[in-house]
């Protein structure tokens, strides 16, 4: 979460008020990994900051195991994305008008929440992959689904992150990135001290429930 090469990658993409969303870490087991239908990870009607994931890769993967994207689809209006996915719902993975994602062991992979992505069955070795959400506070403000006392909790966590990386000794000699989200969206107390937990459960930060 505190990679700088990541953050400044980010940076330039959201612009300097972000928080880190939703995450997860996502296995794929030797010889047994189900297909992974045709997606888009959500709907959002949000077209001028986008919201992406950045996928880490702790495994590499090839063609007999790689994610399957449609370029350009995070552009396509909903019904073509919902015409694509009923097309394909109850058939065999088909990869036509896709490209295959091939990574090696370290690398990370930005992708749009909005892009058409799937993969086939796999059955070769085991495959890990963390998944890290970035929005821009902007965006969640104006679109949700968060309430806005979400926001300074998530840039704790980064904060926390960020803090622990330069603790590590991974961290010792890199330029560590440095979180400037602007004014307005500065919380009351910037600290780089731990926060007092990582994970926020998301149903409890909903806007529709609070």
């Amino acid at each position: 979460m505190g990679h700088p090469i990541v953050l400044n990658t980010v940076e330039k993409l959201q612009g300097p008020s972000f928080i880190p969303t939703y995450d997860a870490l996502v296995f794929k087991l030797a010889g047994e990994a189900p297909a992974i239908p045709w997606h888009i990870d959500a709907f959002t009607d949000v077209d001028d900051a986008p919201i992406f994931n950045v996928d880490f890769y702790l495994d590499g993967s090839d063609l007999s195991n790689c994610v399957w994207g449609v370029p350009g689809s995070n552009s396509w209006p909903r019904d073509q994305i919902e015409a694509f996915l009923a097309e394909r719902r109850d058939a065999p993975f088909d990869t036509t008008g896709a490209v295959p994602i091939v990574m090696l062991p370290g690398d990370a992979l930005i992708h749009n929440i909005l892009v058409l992505h799937g993969s086939a069955p796999a059955q070769s070795w085991y495959r890990r992959v963390l998944y890290y959400e970035f929005r821009s506070m902007e965006t969640e403000l104006r679109a949700g689904p968060h309430h806005p006392r979400y926001l300074p909790l998530k840039q704790q966590v980064l904060l926390g992150c960020l803090d622990e990386r330069l603790s590590a000794s991974y961290g010792h000699d890199e330029v560590p990135f440095e979180y400037r989200p602007a004014p307005e969206h500065a919380p009351a107390a910037m600290s780089s001290s731990a926060p007092d937990t990582y994970r926020y459960a998301h149903e409890d930060y909903w806007v529709s429930a609070t």
